[in-house]
């Protein structure tokens, strides 16, 4: 019997599979990462197709199958940023991490609320205004959620907000911040 769910969830990565068919990791808000197949994606007439980009918010519709996951519908979630925008680079590098450092299905609500968070405020700002803190608070939050880096410098950044005065604090701070970052990463084994 196959279980169908319906989740938030952003599009990781993406692999072509058979002719017309695709593989995608997908970071969801009720099952953590899941890697799901979608059937004839690539073809013009696929209704899946225009919504299934990497670093979308999207409502998604997936079947539990004894095999995996198959994903069937997609809606997207409100806006997409732009492809242009510095900040989706950013989001796509975090997502990217994400994907390295979650092995299996394993719900995570803080750490979808940080995702979700730093897609928010990338919409909101303006590609002038989205800087290396972002990236390093987003990080900091990732790893945080993740159960790394509390122990290190970087701790007492873990449960601040994306404000303006965070991210000038952590821009003053930027190479001890990086070095524990990375320290914080090695410690994960990427």
């Amino acid at each position: 019997m196959h279980h169908k769910y319906t989740t938030l969830g952003f599009i990781v990565n993406t692999r072509g599979s058979k002719e017309a068919d695709m593989l995608y990791s997908i970071y969801t808000e009720d099952f953590g990462m899941v890697f799901a197949s979608a059937t004839s994606v690539r073809l013009s007439k696929s209704k899946l197709r225009p919504h299934l980009f990497v670093g979308v918010l999207l409502s998604l519709t997936v079947l539990k199958t004894k095999t995996g996951w198959k994903l069937v519908e997609a809606k997207q979630m409100g806006e997409m940023i732009s492809l242009k925008n510095k900040g989706y680079k950013i989001f796509a590098r975090m997502l990217s991490v994400l994907k390295s450092l979650i092995h299996g299905e394993e719900k995570n609500e803080s750490l979808f609320e940080v995702v979700l968070n730093m897609y928010k405020l990338i919409l909101e700002k303006k590609d002038t205004e989205i800087g290396e803190g972002i990236e390093m608070l987003g990080m900091i939050k990732i790893l945080g959620s993740l159960g790394y880096g509390t122990d290190i410098g970087i701790s007492k950044y873990i449960d601040k907000d994306f404000d303006e005065a965070t991210l000038d604090a952590i821009f003053l701070e930027k190479a001890p911040i990086v070095k524990e970052i990375n320290k914080a990463l090695k410690a994960t084994g990427f």
